[in-house]
């Protein structure tokens, strides 16, 4: 009797198994048809409001709503809500900032958006399911919308966090239509959005510097755009850049115009921050160094200094304090693969 009990269990065991597996992999084959069909159905147009509400001990309850609009390619216009209103408006290559405390348009170069911010959730969750890494919540219902419920759960130094996603699909467009985050379990931020227009007509005007105030307008140089890892400013960059493989940058960007984008990278070397530029251009030097057989300028003050040179038409430069000068010429020559000399020695 005992013995039958037990296979009784393992049966029922094994039977448990499979349908998890078969659950868990039936889920991932149905988002991936949907992500397959969301790459055939592309978004041209939305416009979407956001409820967001973050909570802390300190600062208590904190609300925040938005009205974002999108038209492919390169226009959006995000218009947000606080104890301040501000209208950010990326068009083509500009983006314009205006918030009502200073009154005052500011205007920077830019790069032009590849999408808004609930199509990168999507994408976010996309990779996820492909890792396997997520747990599934089921289905739930809301104004006549099935939507399917996915967690993202990690622990690092001894919390808990947990990224919850309600998706669903609209005019063929996988969407999300609520988001929270949790750590140990407390929600810290939650975010509900509502759609408008998905794929439909939006009034281009709303894109335009004339749908704002009419006040002054102020020219505020450019908008840099930060990375995670240089593999991602690729994208962005017309050369090959040129690094030391030994460091780790701990800040990564790119800035416009699009025509000729720079690089920038800073790293930490013997805890003295040492910057590295990089972009295709020229310069009008008397070197007085070298690297090699290619001719550099180095130029020391009491408390910086920079090496710059030009290799394969990309301009470079590093700067830093002066205590960081051997570390500068250790990064150069580790990009050249070639010894540093001061002209004349």
């Amino acid at each position: 009797m005992k013995d039958r009990i037990i296979k009784l269990l393992i049966v029922s065991l094994i039977v448990y198994i499979a349908y998890i597996n078969y659950y868990t992999t039936a889920l991932q084959l149905v988002f991936t048809y949907k992500m397959d069909r969301f790459e055939v159905n592309k978004l041209k147009s939305i416009k979407y409001h956001v409820l967001t509400e973050s909570f802390s001990e300190s600062q208590g309850k904190f609300v925040k709503h938005q009205d974002v609009y999108f038209v492919y390619p390169y226009k959006l216009r995000i218009d947000t809500f606080t104890d301040v209103k501000t209208i950010e408006i990326y068009n083509d290559e500009k983006h314009y900032y205006y918030d009502d405390n200073t009154n005052k348009i500011r205007v920077k170069q830019a790069f032009p958006p590849d999408e808004p911010y609930v199509i990168e959730i999507i994408k976010k969750v996309s990779e996820v399911v492909d890792s396997g890494r997520y747990e599934f919540f089921g289905y739930e219902e809301k104004n006549n919308l099935k939507m399917e419920v996915l967690g993202i759960k990690n622990n690092i130094d001894q919390n808990s966090y947990m990224h919850k996603i309600w998706i669903t699909e609209i005019n063929g467009i996988l969407l999300p239509i609520k988001e929270e985050y949790f750590i140990n379990g407390q929600v810290v931020e939650k975010s509900e959005f509502t759609y408008e227009i998905v794929n439909d007509s939006i009034d281009k005007d709303v894109f335009e510097i004339s749908s704002l105030p009419n006040v002054e307008v102020i020219d505020d140089g450019y908008l840099a755009k930060h990375f995670d890892s240089i593999e991602e400013t690729k994208k962005y960059l017309n050369f090959q850049a040129k690094l030391p493989i030994s460091l780790k940058p701990m800040y990564i960007s790119v800035s416009p115009p699009s025509s000729n984008p720079s690089l920038t990278l800073v790293y930490i070397v013997n805890n003295k921050r040492i910057i590295l530029s990089e972009w295709v251009g020229k310069m009008n030097y008397k070197p007085n160094a070298k690297l090699g057989n290619i001719n550099a300028y180095l130029l020391k003050t009491d408390n910086n200094v920079s090496l710059k040179w030009i290799q394969d038409n990309i301009v470079i430069e590093i700067y830093g304090e002066l205590q960081s000068f051997n570390d500068i010429i250790m990064i150069a020559e580790e990009i050249t693969h070639s010894k540093f000399t001061i002209q004349g020695e």
